[in-house]
């Protein structure tokens, strides 16, 4: 499934509110993205209350709340928005990504000497040259 709506307007004075149901069946794969602009130019947005949930076969895979506002303490700060003023997440479900090792679409680290861990995934195939290997010698 693939669910790439037009961005959401949280324009002055509005108090948006929206959950978006997914239910995947065994094998099935999700591609999501949600775009938000927060007022018009010059603006303060309104109120905005987005929930996301998706589950697989009846059992919850994602459940994701974003509250923004002035009734939403600390919404502006670093954590939430950092004071920008369009936000936007990309959601990929895809039951291939968990059975198998797949190359890592990042780019390989360049190693620091004050940088010997892998800053990728730990499920990603491509580890930092310095990463020791966590094999077993049989």
């Amino acid at each position: 499934m693939t669910w790439l709506p037009e961005p959401v307007l949280a324009a002055g004075g509005c108090d948006y509110h929206v959950t978006t149901y997914i239910d995947l069946m065994p094998g099935a794969r999700l591609l999501l993205r949600e775009e938000l602009l927060l007022g018009r130019h010059g603006e303060t947005p309104g109120a905005c209350r987005q929930r996301l949930r998706v589950r697989r076969s009846g059992r919850a895979e994602y459940d994701q709340e974003l509250i923004l506002g002035t009734d939403a303490p600390g919404w502006q700060g670093p954590a939430v928005t950092g004071g920008r003023r369009a936000l936007g997440s990309l959601l990929v479900v895809d039951p291939y990504w968990v059975s198998t090792r797949m190359p890592c679409p990042l780019p390989r680290p360049v190693p620091t000497p004050h940088s010997s861990r892998c800053p990728h995934p730990r499920s990603c195939s491509r580890r930092s040259p310095r990463t020791p290997s966590t094999s077993a010698a049989g």
